[in-house]
Order: structure tokens, then C-alpha cells, then sequence
């Protein structure tokens, strides 16, 4: 069955004769005989006869296991996670989120956070800026999250 890209996965992998499970997230599906580029992995190898995955461990670094050996965990699935930029113009970072109220929650946290430093000297200033993704199955990519209304995450109450 075929996963999308924010998918948790663990597997088991060896190498240099030394077994260890693994644990990830789904960052590119690659169609059947597709090959990743040496870009995106050290060593591709040949194209997969079925769908196959580019898989960021947690550990940072990308893998591209065989998919028979992957285990999915829905239930850990990220499919929001909230976007910050401490201090703009640096890059942002992600934070998987459950759920709008959790992402409120975290947003609120980090802007507390900065206004703190701020407040106790310890930046000079700030500017910040946040927000909420969703992952988009139709286009496989995340987009900003709104709501039925059209409300994004700093307008939603």
C-alpha cells in the first residue's frame, strides 16, 4: 500500500555487520523504476520494481530501504505541524502538531518564548513569524492551513 511523504516509518538495516532499527519520515515517493538522484542518496543502485521511499531517520541522515522491510505508523503520522521563524530572515523549523488546538498551543509558546528574551535582554529585538501546514494529498506538498472559513492559524480564536 502506498504511503505519502510526512509518513512515519522503522525498519531494520544492517551494515558493517552491525544490525540496528531505524525510525523516519516518508521525505519523497519515487514511482516504480524511478532512481534517486546521487543528490538525494550516496549510492542508488537501480530503480525499484514498486513505489518506493527516500526516508529521513531521525538520526538526520536519508535512506532508501527496501519497502518489504517497512513497518507505517499511522498513528504517528504528522500530517500538520507548525512552521517558526525565530528571527527573520533565518531559515524556519518544523513542529509536527496533532491538531489545530495543539499547533495554537506551540505557536503561542515559541512567540512567548521570543518576546521573553526580548524582554529580559536577551536579544536586543526580534522578528518573528509563524504559521500552520497541512499536507496536501492531491499535490503532495505542504501548504498553509486554513479552515472552512478561510481563516489561517493567527486569525483562528
Amino acid at each position: 500500500m502506498s504511503k505519502t511523504i510526512g509518513d512515519r516509518v522503522s525498519w531494520t538495516s544492517g551494515a558493517a555487520g552491525k544490525i540496528g532499527d531505524k525510525t523516519g519520515v516518508i521525505e519523497r515517493v519515487w514511482q516504480p523504476g524511478e532512481v534517486p538522484a546521487r543528490s538525494e542518496i550516496r549510492e542508488p543502485g537501480l530503480g525499484r520494481d514498486g513505489v518506493s521511499y527516500l526516508i529521513k531517520a531521525d538520526n538526520g541522515k536519508l535512506y532508501w530501504p527496501r519497502v518489504k522491510g517497512l513497518k507505517f505508523e499511522a498513528a504517528m503520522t504528522p500530517k500538520l505541524r507548525v512552521w517558526w521563524i525565530p528571527q527573520v530572515p533565518c531559515q524556519r523549523f518544523f513542529v509536527a502538531v496533532v491538531d489545530v488546538a495543539q499547533a495554537r498551543h506551540v505557536i503561542d509558546t515559541l512567540a512567548r518564548y521570543d518576546l521573553f528574551q526580548f524582554e529580559h535582554h536577551i536579544k536586543p529585538d526580534y522578528a518573528n513569524a509563524g504559521g500552520l501546514e497541512m499536507f496536501d494529498l492531491e499535490s503532495f506538498e505542504w501548504v498553509e492551513w486554513a479552515d472552512d472559513d478561510g481563516n489561517d492559524i493567527a486569525n483562528k480564536g
